[in-house]
């Protein structure tokens, strides 16, 4: 008779006599058993020689991994009854034996669930290739292979060979056109590149990257930037002028060179010991979960508030944390299985449990892989580094020290693939808007660059500051195109600790950058405008405080220069609270780290802010001086509508009122284009009181809307000013009417003009430009009294 052996659907092992549950898709014969066991020895001693399988024999003797997936090739099994002999290189423990069985049986079942229909429809009728409908319809692409097989189903016919080739679409596509070969593959129907290859030599036509490959670049100059300086693939042919490292790689595989990361490929080892500093006490976990054992609904609260409870029985110094969840017992697999399934949800209530909300500086994170727990509290504050250049890349200057790293971590977290770890960073950090996924950052590859999330969770786990690592990073941001040495992103990256410290680095770029700078919307790209060449120079000795920021000067006209700061720049000025876009249209206040900031942060940003904007005026006839800024709210744009969501509150009929009222600038007059006509106050207010009816109407109506939109910005700063002991006021100055464009903007003037205040915010902050501060000195100079009080008052509120 023969023994039928079952497989669970889970990953417990329950039978005493090595049985295994088929969950109840199908019976295997020990013939079945015994020819799955063959086929898996077959194949595993064909693949030992692979690094990831290396890497699992050092590590540990764990079951078969995903890369042992039985594949659509595999002989039918006959059910004969052959004896099975484990191989000598890798002997089978009856532990590995079943869970190869319930693989097999996961695979088959899988594919017992799958609508052939659909299959069918996908493939003949949308013409979907056998890749897409696996994953339309959300399953392994074998299992579509695998389907093929059972239906006896023929493949679509598919183009490729050469006679069926036209070489003048050859030529076209790869040589007139430049494109690749893989993707003039594609459009000629063809499986591989195989066909293109052969028409390209026999007609002896060279690609233009061919061709560049041989004019452009000197191989010998290629080969000592990667082997004797340690250059990457990306950073030689950016150095050369090129985007892609695709001219590298090829010319490395015509040349036969082996690339440094595999020839000198190095596994970083460390002591097991590490391990400790993260591992958490397996009797932690038991006393924390025991409470679930005789639940048979365990909830993600559940799961949550046993977590919290392992969390403040085992208090540790390290940022990540982990535990093993042993599957002995049936709590721990129903945990597990929650776990599993709804790890997100775990997080969320872990979260709302502890109290931490949205806007906290920290998160506890949750991960689960490897049959292990992971808990991360994850530092969210605006003073780490990681979160300013949050999603950016953060490029080495080698790749050892970046594989050393990863290595460290994996050694720490107890885990022995790079797919595990990949798995791991992608549930304990925030990389929904980033490309690619954890793995892709630590890859064994030739890239030199890590993701500001994955480094950021390797310095929790490594417990490594950001500011010792400084020396190791070569530049932040995504390298575009042209030369990397110099070009794109932030070179020789600095990281100061001191939060007041980074506040003021901020504060100078937001007082400089609300007045004449802007963000671009979409690049975010930091872009300056000032005709004054000094002013210019400080604003880049000002951008050395974060590193050599790369930039470009562009002249706009005759009379203004544009200086364009890196993207990455930009974005971290928007992390920090800087409007992207037209700042008139968005009307946003300070950010809270001045608002609510040092002394001297406050004082930074106007003392940067005063050259802009800003002016300061002495009338020596009344030995009386005075700071004055200016600051505008559009209240109607129509071309910018439906750009930024506002709706425009200034109708056409009160643009009648600007045309018969309003005072036309004389300049455009004289050439007959009458661009901007304007209101002042006093106007609007004589227009409210008219005789008619409707003018004083419209008057009212346009006074309303004055009132209703206040420059939050210059509001914020008169409360900024007051927190330094400093009395400002407002005052409505004009509506302006631009007529090419139809915009209306409301401006407004602060002022500094009570003689104590005057001298206040003189002594406290001094205007960031030679020849404006020169001025104000002069005012001091003239008031010698009043600055020596005020001085004494300074003095008195900071002791």
């Amino acid at each position: 008779m023969d023994e039928r052996i079952e497989s669970p659907d889970d990953s417990h092992i329950e039978n005493e006599d090595n049985c295994v549950n088929d969950h109840k898709v199908r019976l295997l014969t020990t013939e079945e058993r015994d020819e799955i066991i063959r086929k898996y020895n077959t194949e595993h001693t064909s693949h030992r020689i692979t690094p990831d399988v290396v890497d699992r024999s050092e590590q540990s003797d764990k079951s078969v991994t995903d890369s042992d997936d039985f594949t659509d090739e595999e002989p039918h099994i006959e059910g004969k009854g052959t004896k099975i002999k484990d191989y000598e290189e890798h002997s089978l423990t009856t532990e590995e034996r079943d869970e190869i069985i319930r693989k097999y049986n996961a695979e088959h079942s899988i594919v017992g669930e799958i609508d052939t229909e659909e299959v069918r429809r996908l493939y003949y009728e949308e013409k979907l290739s056998q890749r897409k409908v696996a994953e339309t319809v959300g399953v392994p692409r074998w299992v579509i292979q695998r389907i093929f097989k059972e239906q006896d189903w023929d493949p679509r016919a598919v183009g490729g060979s050469e006679k069926d080739i036209d070489p003048q679409e050859v030529y076209r596509i790869c040589i007139e056109e430049g494109r690749p070969k893989k993707e003039a593959a594609e459009i000629l129907g063809c499986k591989s590149t195989k066909p293109i290859n052969r028409i390209l030599k026999d007609n002896d036509w060279k690609t233009p990257l061919e061709v560049k490959i041989e004019t452009e670049i000197d191989p010998d100059e290629v080969h000592r930037l990667h082997y004797d300086e340690g250059w990457s693939f990306i950073r030689i042919a950016n150095y050369h002028g090129y985007e892609s490292k695709d001219i590298i790689s090829k010319l490395f595989k015509e040349s036969e060179w082996i690339p440094i990361p595999i020839a000198r490929r190095v596994v970083y080892k460390f002591p097991s010991e590490i391990e400790e500093e993260h591992r958490i006490e397996s009797s932690k976990i038991t006393d924390a979960f025991e409470h679930l054992r005789d639940s048979e609904n365990i909830s993600p609260l559940d799961v949550a508030r046993s977590i919290e409870n392992v969390m403040s029985s085992s208090p540790s110094e390290s940022r990540i944390e982990w535990v093993e969840l042993s599957s002995q017992s049936k709590w721990n697999t129903r945990v597990t299985e929650v776990l599993e399934d709804n790890l997100t949800e775990v997080e969320t209530s872990l979260n709302e449990h502890l109290g931490i909300s949205e806007d906290s500086n920290m998160k506890v994170r949750v991960g689960f892989v490897d049959g292990k727990l992971y808990i991360r509290h994850q530092d969210k504050s605006e003073y780490n580094w990681m979160n300013i250049y949050d999603n950016e890349l953060f490029y080495f200057k080698s790749t050892g020290d970046k594989f050393k790293l990863v290595h460290e971590m994996r050694a720490r977290l107890g885990l022995s693939t790079n797919t595990n770890l990949g798995k791991l960073i992608d549930q304990l950090t925030d990389r929904e808007s980033a490309e690619g996924s954890g793995y892709s950052d630590i890859k064994e590859c030739q890239d030199e660059h890590l993701r500001a999330e994955t480094l950021h969770l390797i310095l929790d786990t490594t417990g490594k500051p950001l500011c010792d690592m400084q020396e190791k990073i070569h530049c932040i941001g995504k390298i575009r195109g042209g030369s990397y040495e110099g070009k794109g992103g932030i070179r020789n990256p600095i990281f100061p600790t001191d939060p007041e410290s980074i506040d003021m680095m901020f504060a100078r770029f937001f007082g400089l950058g609300l007045s004449d700078g802007h963000i671009s919307r979409g690049w975010s790209e930091f872009v300056y405008a000032e005709k004054n060449p000094d002013r210019r120079e400080i604003v880049i000795e000002h951008s050395k405080d974060f590193g050599d920021v790369h930039y470009l000067v562009k002249s706009r006209d005759e009379q203004v220069t544009q200086i364009q700061f890196a993207c990455v720049f930009g974005r971290a000025l928007e992390r920090r609270g800087f409007p992207a876009g037209d700042k008139s249209i968005l009307n946003t206040g300070l950010p809270e780290f001045i608002m609510n900031g040092s002394l001297q942060t406050i004082c930074t940003y106007f003392s940067n802010l005063w050259p802009e904007d800003g002016c300061f005026t002495i009338e020596y006839l009344r030995n009386i001086g005075y700071f004055m800024w200016d600051r505008s709210v559009v209240v109607r744009d129509p071309a910018k509508e439906s750009e930024y969501g506002f709706k425009s509150v200034v109708t056409d009929d009160h643009l009648s009122l600007f045309e018969k009222y309003g005072t036309h600038v004389e300049e455009d007059l004289k050439s007959g284009f009458k661009e901007e006509i304007y209101l002042t106050a006093t106007t609007l207010e004589e227009l409210t009181k008219s005789e008619n009816s409707d003018v004083s109407s419209l008057a009212k109506e346009l006074k309303e809307i004055v009132f209703s939109n206040q420059s939050r910005l210059l509001n914020d700063e008169i409360e900024a000013l007051r927190k330094t002991g400093v009395h400002a006021n407002q005052r409505l100055m004009k509506l302006s009417y631009h007529i090419e464009s139809s915009r209306v903007s409301i401006s407004r003037r602060g002022k500094i003009y009570r003689k104590k205040d005057v001298m206040r915010t003189a002594l406290q902050m001094l205007p960031d430009d030679i020849r404006k501060s020169a001025k104000v000195e002069e005012w001091m100079n003239l008031r010698p009294e009043l600055r020596r009080e005020v001085e004494r008052e300074l003095a008195g509120q900071l002791t």
